[in-house]
């Protein structure tokens, strides 16, 4: 199924939904119509992006009164934006209104499956540690190079004694 092409379904199983967890790869418009619809319904809203070595985790509790990152800070056509306004994001059918985000193509640049995957089950986690009542922030970043500087414990291989390296002159 099209999300954005058959927003009146995905609306339909948003009402049916506790939470609404968004990890699909349409844009930035895309991603704040969710949010909008999460914020309409009043029920927690988790999303994860991958880029190249990062992913990115927003999630908002879905309480009266609190906001969330990417819905404060809108980046774009602020039409687009009225048009996804809480108060009128069920009405759509259709959200083919919203432009999809250019894809570059992400082989030269080193996306892959530990970024992705690992976006998708942070999202799960900032639902589940909401749940457990432990403060989860609104917005991750998260960038791999940054477990190859101090931040990772590793040690070297130990020797064998019983395993002799003769030196080579």
């Amino acid at each position: 199924m099209d999300a954005q092409l058959n927003w009146a379904k995905v609306v339909e199983l948003a009402k049916e939904s506790d939470v609404i967890f968004n990890n699909i790869d349409i844009g930035a418009y895309y991603d704040y119509a969710c949010l909008a619809l999460a914020k309409s319904l009043h029920i927690p809203y988790g999303a994860g992006s991958s880029y190249a070595r990062t992913w990115i985790v927003e999630f908002f509790t879905g309480k009266y009164g609190e906001s969330s990152f990417s819905y404060m800070n809108r980046d774009g056509n602020q039409e687009i934006f009225d048009k996804l306004h809480p108060s009128l994001i069920q009405d759509y059918d259709s959200l083919d209104f919203i432009e999809r985000d250019p894809t570059p193509p992400t082989r030269s640049i080193g996306s892959n499956v530990l970024v992705c995957s690992t976006a998708g089950l942070m999202t799960v986690n900032a639902w589940v540690q909401y749940l457990c009542g432990f403060p989860t922030p609104n917005y991750t970043l998260v960038d791999v190079a940054s477990y190859w500087r101090n931040d990772i414990v590793a040690w070297e291989a130990p020797e064998d004694p019983e395993e002799k390296v003769e030196e080579q002159e």
